[in-house]
């Protein structure tokens, strides 16, 4: 399967978030029990009609992975239906998300369809202020007196994440505007996250030509040039040459390799460090702290 924004994007995800399996308990064996793994058995396909969106996406997120053939055939017979694109484009939402994955498959599945149609209510999504990036969370509030901006908590940023994929969608459906928006999210978005995003996403649709490499250097953040040609984890690599790469890059850019965990010595309440993050609520513009 290729990378996320390939030919496979919009199942490369469903497979990883919508896993058509299941476990069953079998007969304990000492205190541990015996996990057996049973797939889901196959489904019937459920074409993609206005009025089936919803049966569509419940369809893609319980079937086993062996589907994915189906799923891509029943999108393929509806891409060029502007009523389709618009039933599902109907469906993205920040303030009725329905779940995160399935925020996601809608996403997916207008990146799949490969229609311009498409690209202004995805352009619309990954601009939303319904659902402020960490980035913009921070400039929300007042800092505590003395306290770092800086997040002392790992954070899973679900805005970020749901508008990385968006901008991955638009990437995929390389149309002239498409490329423009794309282009456009490089340079002037406000996570950090989407913007990488951006800019693997528009190298890999463009086949990471010299032209595409020079088009992403002069919209790219003097900070973040760093970021081009950053290793892809794909079917097709290797994970030793992966982890080499990676370890080249971390090599030339030390700031950026993760630091490794730290033992408190001591009274753990009395030596821990003050900890300020931003609740990640989504469809609000205002931050909790704790």
């Amino acid at each position: 399967m290729r990378h996320l924004t390939g030919a496979t994007v919009f199942l490369f995800l469903l497979v990883l978030l919508c896993f058509g399996a299941g476990c069953k308990r079998g007969k304990e064996s000492g205190k541990l029990p015996n996990i057996q793994f049973v797939p889901l058995p196959t489904q019937s396909p459920v074409p993609l009609q206005v009025a089936t969106v919803d049966k569509f996406v419940d369809w893609v997120s319980t079937m086993p992975s062996s589907q994915i053939d189906d799923v891509k055939k029943q999108i393929a017979l509806v891409k060029n239906d502007p009523k389709i694109v618009d039933a599902v484009a109907s469906r993205l939402s920040f303030n009725n998300l329905g779940s995160y994955g399935r925020q996601l498959i809608y996403l997916s599945i207008l990146g799949e369809m490969k229609n311009e149609r498409a690209v202004g209510p995805l352009q619309d999504y990954l601009n939303s202020h319904d659902c402020p990036v960490f980035e913009e969370r921070i400039n929300l509030r007042e800092p505590a007196p003395g306290a770092s901006d800086e997040p002392r908590t790992s954070l899973f940023d679900s805005c970020a994440g749901l508008k990385t994929h968006a901008v991955n969608m638009i990437a995929y459906v390389n149309s002239a505007a498409a490329q423009r928006a794309v282009l456009n999210a490089i340079s002037e978005h406000a996570s950090r996250s989407v913007r990488l995003g951006a800019m693997n996403a528009y190298l890999y649709n463009n086949g990471d030509s010299e032209q595409a490499i020079a088009a992403v250097r002069r919209r790219a953040r003097p900070e973040e040039l760093k970021f081009i040609g950053l290793p892809r984890l794909s079917p097709e690599t290797s994970a030793k040459d992966f982890a080499d790469r990676m370890e080249r890059f971390y090599t030339a850019n030390p700031d950026e390799r993760p630091p490794l965990p730290t033992r408190v010595v001591g009274n753990r309440h009395n030596a821990r460090p003050p900890r300020r993050s931003v609740e990640p609520s989504v469809g609000s513009g205002k931050g909790g702290s704790r």
